[in-house]
């Protein structure tokens, strides 16, 4: 018979470790790799039933959490300044502005003029011709020289 140093021939007395325990260790590695081999369940058949009495009542329960299921609000992204307001109508209808080197505009967009001594004025870009685009006026009374925000 031959002699491994875990079988525990070292140890007096104890013949049944002796002959039993260099067995298992290829037993367990059959089983191991035998059971990466299966593939995972599917859900409510085999060994995940579905959900009991108690889960689902747990479930409902976290609907009246106050965060749950939300996901966190949109984080804010600071205005940037896109141009400068160069002429305003006679009328307060439209403004034509000047866009900063490096920036872009796209029509439909909503411009905001926060530098005037009121209330913010807020523009939607009608017509770009770059460098100048012209935007329609939708609120306040942007004056020539104020920056202009997206």
């Amino acid at each position: 018979m031959i002699d491994f140093p875990w079988s525990g021939s070292h140890l007096k007395g104890v013949h049944s470790l002796k002959t039993s325990w260099p067995l298992p260790i290829p037993f367990l590695i059959l089983c191991v790799g035998c059971a990466h081999l299966s593939h995972p369940p599917k859900p409510g058949v085999g060994k995940y039933p579905e959900p009991g009495i108690f889960q689902k009542w747990c479930r409902n329960l976290a609907g009246f959490h106050p965060f749950a299921g939300k996901a966190p609000p949109p984080k804010a992204q600071a205005l940037v300044r896109v141009g400068t307001v160069r002429t305003v109508s006679k009328d307060g209808s439209y403004v034509i502005a000047e866009l900063d080197p490096g920036m872009m505009v796209a029509t439909g967009n909503f411009l905001l003029v926060t530098e005037t001594g009121g209330e913010p004025a807020r523009l939607k870009v009608a017509e770009i011709t770059s460098p100048f685009f012209v935007a329609d006026i939708e609120q306040g009374s942007p004056q020539p020289g104020d920056p202009l925000r997206q």
